[in-house]
C-alpha cells in the first residue's frame, strides 16, 4: 500500500486507472480520492486495535492531514460535506460519511476530540439531505440545485458508516439513531429483496443483479445481526455468482446471460468482506 500511495500532504490513495466523467472534470489514474483512502483507514483502525502499533496510529492521522488539507469541503448552513477527489468540487453522501467515520476513529486513537464538530456538521449534512422516504439521492449539485438520482449499494455505505460512528459518538446517538431507522427501512423495502437474496441494481431497476450490491447487502444485514436475512443472500450470491472450478466470483447476472468478468475489487475483495 505504501509504493503506491498517491502524492498528496498526508496519505491518500486513488484509482489505478483514469477515470473519464461524464459532467465533471476527468481523473487521472493515481488522484487521491476519499473513497480507497478512507477504506484503507478503516482498515488501519483494526489493525491498530488488534496490535497497537503505532505505524497504524499514525497511518490514520496521515490520513487525517490528507482529507482536512488537499479535500475541497462544502460548508453551509446544511453541514459540511466533503468532495470526492482532489480533482473536482462535489457533495456525495456515502463519500462524506465515510470521511466522517475516519475522523471519528482519529479521535478515538488519539484520545483527543479534534475533529467531534466537524462530524457532528457532517451528520447535520446527512440528515438534512435524507428523503423523506429514508434514501438519499447519490451526489448534490455542488453550486447548482441538481442530483444524482441514483439508489443502490452506497445507500448501504451511508448507513454502514452511520453505524459505525454512532458506535463512539453518544452525544449523536439519538440523530443518528433516527436517520440509521429510516435509511434502513428504505434499503431493506426497496433495494433488497430480502425473500429471494436479491439486490436490486438501481431501484426501482432490478437488473443487472451485480455482485458488489450483493457483498454489501451482506454486510449490512451481518452487522445489524440479521444473520437469517444475511444468509438467503449469500446462498443466492453462491449459486449464481460463485464458479467453484475457478475460485472466483461473476459480475453480473441477467435474466438470461451472466457476466463472468473476474474483477479483483469489485467482485472478489468485496465478497471476502462479506
Amino acid at each position: 500500500l505504501l509504493e503506491v500511495r498517491s502524492e498528496s500532504s498526508g496519505m491518500s490513495w486513488g484509482y489505478n486507472y483514469y477515470w473519464p466523467k461524464r459532467v465533471e472534470k476527468d481523473v487521472p489514474a493515481y488522484t487521491p480520492n476519499v473513497v480507497v483512502t478512507c477504506f484503507i483507514g478503516r482498515g488501519a483502525y483494526y489493525a491498530y486495535l488488534a496490535t497497537r502499533d503505532e505505524k497504524w496510529k499514525s497511518l490514520l492521522e496521515e490520513i487525517g492531514t490528507f482529507l482536512l488539507n488537499d479535500i475541497n469541503i462544502y460548508k453551509g448552513k446544511d453541514g459540511v460535506c466533503f468532495s470526492y477527489t482532489t480533482a473536482q468540487k462535489d457533495k456525495v453522501i456515502n463519500v462524506n460519511m465515510l470521511a466522517a467515520e475516519i475522523l471519528t476513529y482519529i479521535d478515538l486513537v488519539t484520545e483527543k476530540k479534534s475533529h467531534h464538530k466537524l462530524v457532528a456538521e457532517i451528520i447535520k449534512f446527512t440528515s438534512s439531505h435524507q428523503n423523506a422516504d429514508g434514501s438519499w439521492w447519490y451526489s448534490h449539485g455542488y453550486s447548482s440545485n441538481t442530483f444524482k438520482k441514483q439508489l443502490d449499494f452506497h445507500q448501504g455505505y451511508v448507513l454502514e458508516s452511520l453505524l459505525r460512528v454512532s458506535h463512539h459518538r453518544s452525544d449523536l446517538e439519538h440523530e443518528t439513531k433516527e436517520i440509521i431507522n429510516r435509511g434502513d427501512r428504505f434499503y431493506r423495502e426497496k433495494i433488497l429483496d430480502i425473500n429471494k437474496g436479491i439486490a436490486k441494481w438501481r431501484y426501482p431497476k432490478k437488473y443487472p443483479i451485480d455482485i458488489h450490491n450483493q457483498a454489501e447487502a451482506i454486510i449490512w444485514l451481518s452487522l445489524t445481526n440479521n444473520l437469517p436475512q444475511s444468509k438467503v443472500f449469500i446462498d443466492f450470491t453462491f449459486k449464481h455468482f460463485w464458479s467453484k472450478s475457478k475460485g472466483y466470483f461473476f459480475y453480473q447476472k441477467y435474466p438470461l446471460i451472466t457476466n463472468k468478468t473476474k474483477y479483483l475489487r469489485w467482485n472478489n475483495g468485496w465478497m471476502s468482506v462479506a
